[in-house]
């Protein structure tokens, strides 16, 4: 894997003030075509061929999605129902931690609330202790995948952790991330080891406008989809910003913006195909990381950075660049211009440990 580290001309780079504005650079738009039939070609070597044996019914999922409700998992869920039996559900994990202020916030208005108004109020409760960022917009794109696909039943599993629930499997998750153990480590590992179990309450899309009643649900599919890896070969986080942005642009800026993206590109059997992929593989499921596919790594490896991250396009639209040309030419209206949040933060598992650093454990 070798990562181009060529510094663009300031005439090299895109112009345009949002997704609708295609740019007009054919390199853009032939890397974009590019890593649409790349990807789409590994969804679908993914997820057809997958065994029947166990499936109870034609309807029943054999594949699931980890959904954070981002970019990468909506594209990836979209690609993926193009080559799924359309009698087939999919579904789509959710996983969110409880709201530890949430709490506090509801047992305050309690005390000062009238017996009539308790009711009220505990239905309150169960709404909002759960209502994280990356289960609002896990709602909202489920709602988009369902408008774009009416014939599909996606089927959107709310994995919600209680804060007793996440100490009684702490310990274990902790042994299952070795060797990486800081408390960063766990907040993300914590996240993809519930989310990977598959428990929790569901509702099913049965056609746009129609929802079934929620019910308590353990997902069936043996074959999980991620998006993990995306952000660190197309400049998603926001240390990327951070290493790119000085008091002026200049060649240095790129130079540091492409240091980090050699580093996170050496940290990918270690924390992607090594933590992550230990955390859901204990549940016997079969991982599967279409963006992770050495196709895939070599293919962006070998763009110029300003194709993939250009910090002068904004947040929402120069981060992961060409994933969001990607998503906004399959429609993804909405996913496309979501900015990047981290699954600890969109979860709200790194608040489980307070603001503790350092080792777990």
């Amino acid at each position: 894997m070798v990562l181009n580290r060529d510094i663009p001309d300031k005439q090299d780079r895109l112009k345009f003030v949002q997704l609708e504005d295609q740019p007009s650079s054919p390199e853009f738009l032939k890397a974009s075509r590019l890593l649409r039939v790349t990807l789409d070609d590994l969804v679908k070597r993914m997820v057809t061929g997958i065994s029947s044996l166990h499936q109870k019914t034609e309807k029943e999922s054999r594949v699931s999605v980890l959904f954070s409700g981002g970019l990468d998992c909506t594209t990836l869920a979209l690609l993926a129902h193009s080559h799924i039996p359309p009698s087939e559900s999919i579904d789509l994990l959710n996983v969110a931690f409880e709201n530890t202020q949430s709490i506090s916030n509801n047992h305050q208005t309690k005390r000062i609330q009238k017996d009539s108004e308790k009711s009220s109020a505990d239905n309150h409760n169960s709404n909002t202790t759960f209502d994280v960022p990356d289960r609002q917009t896990g709602e909202r794109l489920w709602r988009e995948l369902s408008k774009l696909t009416p014939g599909r039943d996606w089927r959107f599993v709310r994995v919600d952790v209680q804060m007793a629930e996440y100490l009684e499997h702490k310990e274990k998750i902790i042994k299952l991330m070795r060797p990486n153990l800081t408390v960063m480590d766990l907040s993300i590992a914590a996240a993809l080891y519930f989310a990977a179990r598959g428990i929790g309450n569901s509702h099913l899309n049965e056609r746009v406008g129609s929802l079934s009643p929620p019910m308590t649900y353990r997902t069936p599919a043996r074959v999980l989809i991620s998006g993990l890896g995306a952000d660190k070969l197309l400049g998603g986080y926001s240390r990327h910003r951070s290493a790119f942005l000085t008091t002026s642009l200049s060649s240095n800026n790129w130079e540091r913006l492409l240091d980090e993206l050699a580093m996170d590109l050496e940290r990918i059997s270690t924390r992607n195909l090594g933590r992550d992929d230990w955390m859901m593989s204990w549940f016997r499921l079969e991982v599967r990381h279409p963006l992770l596919n050495r196709r895939v790594i070599d293919l962006l490896s070998g763009l110029p950075v300003h194709l993939k991250r250009d910090h002068g396009l904004g947040k929402g639209l120069g981060d992961n660049l060409l994933l969001r040309g990607l998503a906004h030419g399959l429609r993804l209206v909405e996913s496309c211009r979501l900015p990047k949040r981290a699954i600890q933060f969109g979860a709200q598992s790194a608040k489980l440990d307070g603001n503790s650093k350092g080792q777990a454990g």
